[in-house]
């Protein structure tokens, strides 16, 4: 990629077009700032279609902003099943088709972009009645997305303004009054066109191999993007390279010769004190050796290196030989490491997220010099290290963390920050003369343009990831360095032609799945939705699950579009219990939803017969129909009544017999997929945003029984030193084994080496509890043995008391008939058994919490310490 640094320019656009592509205005409209959360600016919409009446998509946007909507029958492989893109820019009565090169299409003449969503036409043929359709919603936003329209006159290069104020990371540009392909930029390829309808990826100068910038794009003169007289439309997405800050940078190393060397300091003494080094990394496809840092020692080298396709490790011949992270970063993509030393222990981070593996790190190392991008054998770093922090006497992370979205600083103890400036060896802080070898000075960097960050309350996240990475057939890329969960993936191979293929949360993308259910879409093909299970979602990204040519292939390289999905920071918060929970009968639907949820998407549901005997049946959109049993040790099965795809409840079948108790994922309730790697000191990461106060764990693969973590065991003191079991009467157990001894942290749980919540290659599943104000409540109590009142802040609608000794778990609500002033009458479940409910007086709700009418040992017996959870 050619090291550019655009100036900030206004460029304007000449033959911007309004309604149905016609030349219109020569200045760009601005894009609105009102929107924070995810949830106003993107929507997946699943759907049936109706021939011959009109349609509405409530998806919630308020589209008269301005935006796109990208529609899709997912059921059949013909013309009808086509992608049809509508933008507020060329008229809602147009048409364009990623799968193929059509120009502008007319076909409707009373379709609209309203404030709720957009509605189709009546008389159009798109929607067939009985089809499955889905529609994707980008509503116009500075930091998301834009949608512009040019003529164009034939100049090279020429620069197309948008309005993102930031720069994007994607770009899709149509010709609209001719037969052109697709023509797509994306922020690691300014050197390669990408063709959206068609396999095609190959080099080319369309975008002047120059980075597109906060204010504009380049193209050069070529038919598909800037022909003279003829119209285009544009579709930007966020998601950029910084180019404005100017420590966002890096030193690019060729792996023969290239490399960097400080003398000898006193700075470089760590002695056997504490010490930080880390850096941002990009390894080239098919790199072999890459050192980050070598402390020249002689005998007692210390090096910070990977090599070929292992993993992180630091090396020492007085330290302990090679000590392994135990974590693969992969190839082809930016990562974050950090070696720390903390009181003679030796961690890892990649990405932010503690390795497991750890080391008694007792070397003394003195003073030296040091290497960057060489090790003392001679074998050279192939790829770019962009700042690299070296800290003396301070273990800056102890427990995972998120790494910075912006360049380092110089903070306290800082002895070396450097990799950073545009004179390969410019730094922050340096304690001598950086000496280069032929390395260069790079403009490519991790860091996304600082104005994506514009979302959630405090208006710092971003809501779109671009990047690229290497495949590999054996140990499976993750993608970590995007900090948070997706809900939409677009992949790209880059090297050879293949596919788009895009996934999505909404039609289906299950974790660690049985029956491998992922509904993949491939937006250069008219073809029916497929099955495609080669990704599974991570709390901090995505990860390859299999060998495929499409997206994961030795040696390969991939460009991908990350989309977020709504967690703690960037989705809409809740103003009432209603929004996130509720609790339904089924409507016996044998379509979906038979149980309609009120407050729309549904990530997390269980399901009972309450008036017989029947187990519990609790799944999540995550897991999907891989359903697992809280009265039970039992695996998980394919549960024939569990269906997600809808945007108003889950599940088909369901009769007025069961109850189901409905959640969405938010800032008091999080769901977390993982694999098991039995070792101690795991720590998985999170996107509660805060420190959970619950967490149940379930082993999908065996029959292993439920543990729980509650901020209440052992009546609050070192709670995580204990666990109680949600499937039976056990008392509570002080066993190191299932939280490592560890409190959960606002990013990350500890896991032990039980089989239970870590077992080697078990697939498990984690949901993650936290009291949110009016909303929730994770709370204990010491029993009284007399009547007495807990307070929630809330009138809560259901409730679960436990006691830390052998008993059920207690569970009412007030759909069964636990209200206001009831007396006697309680109807109550246990999670433990599948009993039928059965009466007892606990008490009532009340406006602000619940009453508790006597010292029973079920829930308020004297001298014995409880646990609940309740909600409004």
């Amino acid at each position: 990629m050619k090291d550019i640094i655009p100036a900030k320019k206004e460029s304007p656009i000449l033959g911007l077009s309004g309604m149905g592509g016609g030349v219109g205005s020569n200045i760009v409209a601005g894009l609105a700032e009102d929107a924070k959360y995810i949830d106003e600016v993107f929507n997946n919409y699943l759907w049936t279609g109706v021939s011959d009446a009109a349609k509405n998509i409530p998806s919630g946007l308020d589209m008269t902003k301005g935006g796109m909507v990208w529609n899709k029958r997912r059921e059949v492989g013909n013309n009808t099943g086509t992608h049809v893109v509508i933008d507020s820019e060329r008229g809602a009565n147009y048409a364009l088709f990623t799968d193929t090169n059509n120009n502008n299409q007319y076909i409707t003449s009373s379709s609209s972009f309203t404030n709720t969503g957009f509605t189709w036409a009546s008389e159009n043929n798109y929607h067939p009645t009985g089809s499955e359709l889905f529609t994707w919603s980008f509503r116009k936003q500075k930091g998301f997305f834009d949608v512009v329209t040019w003529t164009g006159n034939g100049t090279d290069p020429r620069q197309i303004s948008h309005n993102l104020e930031c720069a994007p990371g994607f770009v899709m540009i149509k010709c609209t009054s001719h037969t052109h392909g697709w023509a797509c930029y994306h922020r690691d390829w300014s050197g390669k066109l990408l063709e959206l309808n068609s396999t095609f990826a190959g080099n080319s100068s369309i975008w002047k191999n120059t980075l597109a910038t906060d204010t504009y794009i380049t193209v050069d003169n070529q038919q598909e993007v800037n022909g003279n007289g003829k119209t285009y439309v544009g579709y930007f997405f966020a998601g950029g390279a910084d180019q404005t800050t100017a420590t966002a940078r890096s030193v690019d190393f060729n792996g023969s010769n290239q490399y960097l060397t400080l003398g000898s300091s006193p700075d470089f003494n760590f002695g056997t004190g504490d010490f930080t080094i880390e850096a941002w990394c990009y390894r080239n496809n098919g790199a072999g050796f890459f050192s980050i840092f070598d402390h020249l020692m002689g005998s007692d080298q210390f090096i910070l290196f990977t090599y070929g396709d292992d993993v992180v490790r630091v090396y020492s011949a007085s330290g302990g030989g090679q000590l392994s992270s135990g974590v693969n970063p992969g190839n082809g993509r930016w990562f974050h490491v950090a070696a720390v030393r903390e009181s003679g222990v030796l961690m890892f981070f990649i990405d932010g997220v503690k390795a497991s593996l750890t080391y008694n790190f007792n070397l003394n190392i003195t003073q030296a010099g040091i290497q960057i991008g060489r090790s003392q054998s001679g074998s050279y770093t192939n790829g770019k290290i962009s700042n690299l922090r070296i800290v003396k006497g301070t273990a800056v992370y102890t427990t995972s963390f998120k790494p910075s979205t912006v360049p380092l600083t110089n903070i306290t103890n800082t002895k070396l920050l450097c990799c950073n400036n545009s004179s390969v060896t410019g730094s922050t802080v340096t304690p001598g003369t950086i000496t280069n070898n032929g390395a260069t000075a790079s403009a490519d960097n991790p860091f996304n343009d600082p104005e994506c960050y514009k979302f959630g309350e405090n208006e710092d996240q971003n809501l779109i990831a671009c990047g690229t990475y290497g495949g590999h057939n054996s140990y499976f890329p993750e993608i970590t360095n995007i900090g948070w969960e997706p809900q939409w993936v677009m992949i790209k191979r880059t090297d050879s032609a293949d596919n788009w293929v895009v996934w999505d949360s909404q039609r289906g993308l299950v974790s660690g799945g049985a029956d491998g259910t992922d509904a993949a879409i491939y937006p250069d093909l008219n073809n029916a939705e497929g099955v495609s299970p080669y990704i599974d979602l991570m709390p901090n990204g995505f990860k390859l699950t299999r060998q495929s040519g499409m997206v994961n292939n030795t040696g390969s390289t991939y460009s991908y579009v990350a989309i977020r999905r709504p967690d703690a920071l960037v989705g809409k918060p809740a103003e009432a219990g209603s929004d996130v929970f509720n609790i339904v009968r089924g409507n016996g639907s044998s379509t979906v939803p038979a149980n309609v949820s009120g407050f729309g998407i549904v990530d997390f549901r269980m399901a009972k017969n309450f008036s017989t005997a029947s187990d519990w049946y609790v799944t999540t959109r995550l897991s999907d129909n891989n359903e697992v049993n809280c009265n039970t040790t039992d695996a998980s099965s394919i549960g024939g009544w569990t269906n997600y795809k809808s945007n108003e409840g889950e599940g088909i079948n369901w009769t007025t017999s069961y109850q189901s108790w409905l959640w969405k994922r938010h800032a008091g309730l999080d769901v977390v997929t993982y694999v098991g790697n039995g070792t101690a000191g795991r720590q998985m990461p999170h996107n509660l945003s805060k420190t959970p106060e619950m967490i149940w764990v379930k082993n999908r693969s065996i029959a292993q029984a439920w543990k729980v973590y509650h901020k209440g065991l052992n009546g609050g003191s070192n709670p995580q030193d204990y666990s109680l079991n949600l499937n039976s009467t056990a008392a509570e157990v002080n066993d190191h084994q299932f939280w490592n001894d560890t409190a959960p942290t606002s990013t990350a749980v500890t896991l032990g080496t039980s089989t239970e919540t870590n077992h080697l290659n078990s697939n498990h599943i984690m949901w993650l509890f936290a009291s949110v104000d009016g909303i929730s409540k994770c709370g204990y109590y010491a029993g009284s043995g007399a009547a007495r009142t807990i307070t929630t802040g809330f009138q809560p609608r259901f409730l679960v008391i436990r006691s830390l000794g052998t008993n059920h778990w207690f569970v009412l609500d007030s759909l069964r008939g636990w209200t206001v002033g009831s007396t006697g009458v309680d109807n109550y479940l246990r999670f433990d058994l599948n009993n039928a409910q059965t009466t007892w007086d606990f008490g009532a709700p009340t406006t602000t919490g619940f009453n508790l009418i006597d010292g029973n040992a079920a829930h308020n017996e004297s001298g014995t310490n409880y646990i609940y959870y309740a909600h409004a």
